[in-house]
């Protein structure tokens, strides 16, 4: 009887031990996997962070080409209206011209009597 009882003890003590091995194995196999998943996530945070990087240079770079922009917005805006005063006073002196222009035509048509005037001065 005592054997049977011994026998029995060393069954369950293997059974124990099967049962303990297989718990470490599973343990040994979730460190692994955790160490895994740690991996990957400081790798995630490390490609987060150059994208950050990259982001916050990309926005800097949009701020430097708005600002860019702005300055040469101002300059067209700027030739725009010199481009406006310039027409003005092209069209202030066209006009002046024309006024010449007409005081000379009456000019040389008051000259042009004149002469007949005198001709028919110098006839008479």
């Amino acid at each position: 009887q005592a054997k049977a009882e011994l026998e029995r003890c060393r069954s369950k003590l293997e059974e124990v031990l099967s049962s303990e091995a297989l718990s470490r194995a599973s343990s040994s196999n979730a460190l692994g996997d955790i160490m895994k998943l740690q991996s990957a996530l400081e790798e995630s945070a490390k490609n987060h962070e150059i994208q950050d990087a990259e982001f916050k240079q990309t926005k800097a770079e949009l701020e430097q080409v708005k600002a860019e922009l702005e300055k040469h917005r101002a300059e067209v805006a700027s030739l725009s209206q010199q481009s406006d005063s310039q027409s003005q006073e092209l069209e202030q002196a066209k006009a002046e011209l024309e006024k010449h222009r007409a005081e000379v035509a009456s000019l040389t048509q008051q000259s042009g009597s004149q002469s007949q005037v005198l001709e028919q001065a110098k006839a008479e």
